[in-house]
């Protein structure tokens, strides 16, 4: 009798895990996908076990494929100075996120307080993350002083 109860324990468990509903909730989005035939519900999408990309690969490759299918209809930007960037290491999970960004056709600008040419912080981007950043997805601290070369030879106090 007690282990007809465990039995019976197991099939209601195992049941209801396939019924559930992997649900993952990214900004105002939510995207419902099952992961192979076992329907799953996960919670906390942020949360530091979500990192672990090869635990959920076939969840990454699905969110690809939706993605492969829209036409992306916003743009990311990423402050490189201690935000994506430790010192002059990237941060681990942000190089392969840049570079899916990148490949899934999604606009990216990155912005820093660096004060070099756009070209040169540009292939240095490139270099790091092995993707093609242009000099035009570059804004940094000295970019919005171009918009200002109608004042030249006059008399301009620029604060900041």
């Amino acid at each position: 009798m007690n282990n007809e109860s465990e039995d019976s324990i197991m099939i209601t468990s195992s049941i209801e895990a396939e019924q559930e509903i992997m649900t993952v909730t990214i900004t105002t989005q939510t995207i419902k996908t099952s992961v192979s035939r076992k329907l799953k519900k996960k919670k906390d999408v942020f949360k530091k076990d979500w990192l672990n990309i090869k635990e959920y690969s076939s969840w990454l490759q699905e969110i690809k494929i939706m993605l492969h299918k829209l036409n992306p209809n916003f743009a990311c930007f990423f402050d490189v100075d201690g935000v994506i960037t430790k010192g002059p290491n990237f941060i681990a999970v942000a190089k392969p996120a840049i570079q899916m960004l990148i490949q899934l056709k999604v606009p990216v600008i990155f912005v820093s307080n660096t004060c070099m040419l756009e070209s040169d912080k540009a292939k240095q981007l490139s270099a790091v993350l092995g993707v093609t950043i242009h000099p035009e997805q570059v804004v940094l601290a000295q970019t919005p002083m171009k918009t200002l070369t109608d004042f030249h030879n006059k008399h301009v106090l620029i604060s900041g």
